[in-house]
């Protein structure tokens, strides 16, 4: 099971992040390490995109993974990030929900998820959400 995990960061701090900085995981069981994107220089302030590929465990189960951010020489700081992950049978009710629905071209699972499990996975009810 492979993702792409999307999301945006802000520079709250007082100095620049370096360029060369990135998402490195800290902690996340049977979890892989996928490139993501490598940030130039992120001035004070300033808010970008980031993204990482995420491969989870075949085994059925939750999964929390960690992130940090990390200089290019190595050197974590910043919040700690994470990822929760569900890996579920595909025949699940909620794949087959998900699949219905990107099959229509809905695709955010991230949005899709929470509205079917409050739903019981009616796809009808979470299309006329």
């Amino acid at each position: 099971y492979q993702r792409r995990v999307r999301g945006k960061m802000r520079n709250d701090g007082d100095i620049p992040w370096p360029k060369g900085t990135k998402l490195t995981l800290t902690n996340g069981e049977g979890m892989s390490e996928q490139e993501g994107t490598v940030l130039d220089e992120v001035a004070p302030g300033q808010t970008v995109d980031v993204a990482k590929s995420v491969t989870a465990p075949s085994k059925l189960g939750r999964y929390l993974v960690f992130y940090k951010l990390t200089t290019p020489d190595g050197k974590k700081f910043g919040p700690r990030l994470w990822i929760d992950i569900k890996v579920v049978s595909p025949d699940s009710p909620l794949e087959s929900a998900l699949k219905t629905l990107e099959d229509m071209g809905i695709h955010d699972r991230s949005k899709l998820i929470p509205l079917l499990n409050q739903y019981n996975n009616d796809v009808n009810v979470v299309i006329n959400h």
